[in-house]
C-alpha cells in the first residue's frame, strides 16, 4: 500500500489546498503526539471545523504527505513523510502568509461572533430584568 501511494505521488503533480498547505507549514519539522491535539489546537487557533481537519489530515496521509497513527496502530506521531517535507521546504516562501491570512479570517469571523455574543447577552440581561420586576 505504502508503494502504492508513493508511486502515485511521485507519476504526477499533486495539487495541495490553502488549508492542506498550512497545515503542513504548522506540522513543519515536529514530530507531534497526537493527531487529535492537532486537530483540537488548529480548531482552536484558526477556527476550523474538527470533522474539515480530519478530512484534510487523511487526505494528506493517503497522498503520502504526511503520516499518523491509526486505530490499527497506535502510539505513532503525527509528522511529514519525506515528501511532505519536501513540499513543507516548496512553502518556505509563502508560510508567513498563509499563517497570516488564516489567522486573519478567524480574527474577523471571531469577532463578529462575539459581537453577536454581546448583542445575546444584553437581550438575555433585559429579559431578565423584565420578568424580575
Amino acid at each position: 500500500m505504502g508503494q502504492m501511494v508513493e508511486s502515485r505521488v511521485c507519476d504526477k503533480k499533486i495539487k495541495l489546498s490553502e488549508r492542506e498547505q498550512l497545515i503542513i507549514v504548522e506540522i513543519g519539522s515536529d514530530s507531534i503526539d497526537s493527531a487529535s491535539g492537532f486537530v483540537s489546537y488548529l480548531s482552536d487557533v484558526y477556527g476550523f471545523s474538527k470533522s474539515s481537519v480530519w478530512y484534510n489530515l487523511n487526505r494528506l496521509k493517503e497522498i503520502g504527505v504526511l503520516d499518523f497513527a491509526t486505530k490499527d496502530e497506535p502510539g505513532k506521531s503525527l509528522r511529514l513523510t519525506a515528501f511532505g517535507a519536501g513540499e513543507l521546504k516548496t512553502l518556505e516562501k509563502v508560510k508567513t502568509a498563509l499563517i497570516e491570512q488564516f489567522s486573519e479570517m478567524f480574527l474577523n469571523r471571531d469577532g463578529q461572533a462575539a459581537g453577536h455574543e454581546a448583542v445575546y447577552s444584553d437581550i438575555r440581561v433585559l429579559q431578565s430584568s423584565m420578568f424580575n420586576k
